[in-house]
């Protein structure tokens, strides 16, 4: 794997992330009963790409 190639991968998942907090947030303005339920589903979605990352990073930092 190349340097570009880890940093564009790593930046996709920056992406997603900022993509799903901004989604979270505007489906909380507009259903505001469903909060919870939500936040709980960003956080768990964050988490996972979280440790996809940390699983990158451990696997290709080295290579790069």
């Amino acid at each position: 794997m190349t340097k570009q190639e880890y940093t564009e991968i790593l930046n996709a998942i920056s992406t997603v992330e900022e993509n799903e907090k901004h989604l979270c947030k505007r489906y909380c303005e507009l259903n505001p009963a469903d909060r919870e339920r939500r936040e709980h589903d960003r956080d768990i979605l964050i988490f996972g790409l979280m440790r996809a990352r940390f699983e990158i990073e451990r696997r290709f930092k080295k290579e790069v």
